[in-house]
């Protein structure tokens, strides 16, 4: 029987990974994902796999645009499973958790949001650390799925919003009385520490008087193709207009929160209605009287 994998042959291999970009890092965080290791370790690993899961997502927009929030966090969970861990989505934890992840004796969970707006992404957060967290969650997490232009400036207004903004004091004092006190706690001298372009680290204080660390991973899910074939595509275009009609709808009622009085913006929605129901425009059927 002829042997494959020589030593020189495993050694050349070897040689190659150490030497090619990012090979070292690859080493080190397989070492860390077996064996006796850390719980900052875990989370080390963990966050890395993540990001590049995240990147990953990103350049199959055209299929998770479409998708919605529970979809596109079954689809991460699947993707680490394949990574060596045990991850479900919708586990039962005071609620359901949209996303729990175990390695050994470590566990990790997150919920997930699609950022429709500010207030939207922060009744995700006050899920996760009023519902879903307990004294054995050191860390825990928040996936932001975005699904509209200019993806910076939304993670840019999630931060700035997070620590401290008006909006944020104004969101929470309309929240019903017996709940207010608690989420002053929690959103109280917020600290924020961006790791990359598209995640940030929160940390909080929560009722029971623990801190705790709230990573969020961002991921910019818009698609809308310029070119004639995909733009002209009926699915993408319904798909399109859909979306952009949900983020109306959501910014409507952030504007509404800071005024009261502030007015629906029919008009934008026009354009999005026609693009919605181009076909069904009678003047475009042939054959009509």
């Amino acid at each position: 029987m002829i042997q494959v994998n020589s030593t020189s042959q495993q050694m050349q291999m070897f040689n190659t990974i150490i030497n090619s970009e990012g090979g070292i890092v690859k080493i080190e965080h397989l070492a860390k994902s077996v064996g006796n290791i850390s719980y900052d370790e875990f989370l080390e690993v963990l966050y890395a796999k993540l990001n590049e899961i995240m990147i990953k997502m990103e350049k199959g927009r055209d299929k998770y645009f479409s998708h919605d929030e529970d979809s596109i966090t079954q689809a991460i969970a699947a993707r680490l499973d394949e990574a060596g861990y045990r991850a479900t989505e919708q586990t039962k934890q005071n609620g359901a958790v949209d996303l729990t992840v175990i390695l050994d004796d470590h566990k990790w969970i997150a919920e997930a949001k699609i950022a429709y707006s500010n207030s939207k992404i922060l009744e995700g957060l006050i899920q996760l650390l009023t519902r879903y967290v307990t004294r054995t969650d050191e860390s825990a997490g928040l996936l932001v799925y975005i699904k509209k232009r200019n993806s910076k400036s939304v993670i840019d207004s999630w931060e700035s919003f997070l620590q401290g903004s008006k909006a944020l004091n104004s969101y929470v004092a309309k929240k019903n009385p017996e709940v207010i006190d608690d989420l002053n706690i929690i959103f109280k001298d917020v600290t924020v520490n961006r790791t990359d372009l598209y995640s940030f680290n929160s940390k909080h204080n929560l009722v029971s008087g623990l801190p705790i660390n709230v990573q969020h991973f961002c991921a910019d899910l818009y698609f809308n193709p310029g070119d004639t074939s995909g733009n002209n595509g009926k699915k993408q275009r319904e798909e399109n207009a859909l979306n952009n009609l949900a983020n109306l709808y959501f910014a409507h009622l952030e504007a509404k929160n800071d005024s009261p009085d502030n007015p629906f913006d029919s008009e934008s929605c026009v354009p999005l209605l026609e693009q919605l129901f181009r076909e069904l425009d009678p003047d475009d059927k042939s054959g009509d009287e």
